[in-house]
C-alpha cells in the first residue's frame, strides 16, 4: 500500500517537504533558544536569561495563535501550493537573518525576537495549507493511509529536529541555522516542482466573505464538541 501511495508524485513531494521543513523548524527553534540564552547571559543573570528563552518561544507562538483563523481561511481561499511557497521563502529568509545575526559580535536581542516572530508567522500559515493540500493529492480510497504517513513524516521531524539542533548547536549555532536554511531552501525547490504539476490545490467550493467563513468555522468548532476538545487539547 505504501508503494501505491508514493506512486503519486505530488503526494511524495509534499511528504518530503513536510519532513524537511519540520526538521528545519525544530532545528531552528533549538538554535533560537540557544542563541538567545547565550546572548542574554552577556548582560543578564541566569534567571533573566532563562526567562528570555521562554519569551522568545512565546514570540514564535503568539503569531501562530493570533493568525490561526485567518490562516485556515486563507488555505480555503487561495492555491495552497502558493501559500506553502510563500511560507518556505519566509522561513528561508528568517534562517538567513539568524545566520547574519549569529555572525555579529554583539547580536541584538530585540532583532532576534522580531525575526522569531516572523518565523512564527510563516508557521501559522504553512501548517493549515499543508494539512488541507495532502488529502487532495491521492484518491479517497487510500486517504487514511496518506493521513497516517503525513502524520508519521511530521512526527519524525519533531523527534529528530531537536536532536539534530542540539548536536549542531553544540558545535556552533551558525551551523544549526545553516542546516535549517539549507533544508528550507530544498523545500522551496520541491514546492516549485509541485506548483508545476497540473493538480487542483484550491477548495472546491467558492469561498464566501472572509469574516463569514471565519464565523462559520468558529461556530462549527464550538458546536462539535469532539473537534473542540481535540483542538483545545492540542493547543494546550
Amino acid at each position: 500500500m505504501e508503494k501505491i501511495l508514493f506512486r503519486y508524485p505530488a503526494f511524495a513531494l509534499l511528504w518530503g517537504v513536510s519532513l524537511l521543513s519540520t526538521l528545519a523548524i525544530f532545528i531552528q527553534s533549538i538554535a533560537i533558544g540557544w542563541q538567545v540564552y547565550t546572548v542574554a547571559r552577556l548582560t543578564h543573570s541566569i534567571e533573566q536569561s532563562s526567562f528570555l528563552v521562554g519569551m522568545v518561544g512565546l514570540a514564535q507562538f503568539l503569531p501562530m495563535f493570533a493568525l490561526a483563523l485567518l490562516a485556515g481561511e486563507t488555505a480555503d481561499r487561495y492555491d495552497r501550493r502558493v501559500i506553502l511557497l510563500a511560507c518556505s521563502l519566509l522561513q528561508t529568509a528568517s534562517a538567513g537573518a539568524f545566520i547574519f545575526m549569529s555572525l555579529q559580535a554583539e547580536p541584538s536581542l530585540n532583532i532576534l525576537f522580531v525575526i522569531a516572530a516572523m518565523f512564527g508567522v510563516s508557521r501559522a500559515f504553512s501548517r493549515p495549507a499543508s494539512t488541507a493540500l495532502a488529502p487532495t493529492l491521492v484518491p479517497a480510497a487510500i486517504l487514511p493511509r496518506a493521513v497516517a504517513w503525513s502524520t508519521l513524516g511530521g512526527q519524525t521531524g519533531m523527534v529528530l529536529g531537536p536532536w539534530l539542533g542540539g548536536i549542531l548547536c553544540a558545535s556552533s549555532v551558525v551551523w544549526a541555522y545553516v542546516a535549517a536554511c539549507g533544508l528550507f531552501l530544498v523545500s522551496v525547490f520541491a514546492i516549485i516542482s509541485l506548483l508545476l504539476m497540473p493538480i487542483e490545490a484550491k477548495a472546491k467550493h467558492k469561498p464566501g466573505p472572509r469574516l463569514t467563513m471565519i464565523r462559520e468555522g468558529i461556530a462549527y468548532i464550538w458546536g462539535n464538541k469532539l473537534v473542540f476538545g481535540a483542538i483545545s487539547l492540542d493547543l494546550f
